[in-house]
Parts: structure tokens; sequence; C-alpha cells
């Protein structure tokens, strides 16, 4: 893991923060253990108009212990403002 490092929305964080700190800074759309892709900020526009077009939703569901459900979320939403992830959604 040479090339790993902190994502730059978290390294400005003092040192001495907790997972829980972390956690806390999150709002209430990261908080959720059922994230509704159409409702999240990071979700492209294709997606979206897929996603109205099968009058449906799609989501990402935690059901997990809280402390790695809080985890993931950290992980997720990290790579997601950091634009390593993204959220789409293909039609098959």
């Amino acid at each position: 893991m040479e090339n790993w490092s902190l994502p730059s929305s978290i390294t400005n964080i003092k040192k001495t923060s907790t997972l829980l700190d972390l956690y806390s800074n999150l709002d209430n759309v990261w908080k959720d253990n059922t994230w509704r892709f159409e409702k999240l900020p990071y979700t492209d526009e294709n997606t979206l108009e897929k996603i109205k077009k099968w009058n449906g939703t799609r989501q990402l569901e935690f059901k997990k212990s809280e402390y790695l459900n809080n985890e993931l979320k950290l992980v997720i939403f990290n790579l997601l403002q950091e634009k390593i992830w993204t959220i789409s959604i293909c039609s098959f």
C-alpha cells in the first residue's frame, strides 16, 4: 500500500480525531442507513435520468453493526467526495 494516502477532505482534521468525530461531521443524508441515489449530491445526471425512466429508486443499504456502518459510510463518502468513485448505474 505504498501509494495510499488520506483523502484531502480529511487530511486537515486534527490527528486526535476519532471515527466518531469524523462521523459527527457528516450531514443527515450521509448518516442515514439507506442512501437513495437520487438524493445523494454526487449522483451523475445520466443515473438520475435512468432512475426517473424506471419509475423506481436505487439505493445502498447499511445493515451491519453501527460501527461498521459508520466506517463504511465515511470511506464511501470520502471516495465520492474525492471523485475516486462515482454513483452511476448501467442499464442492461
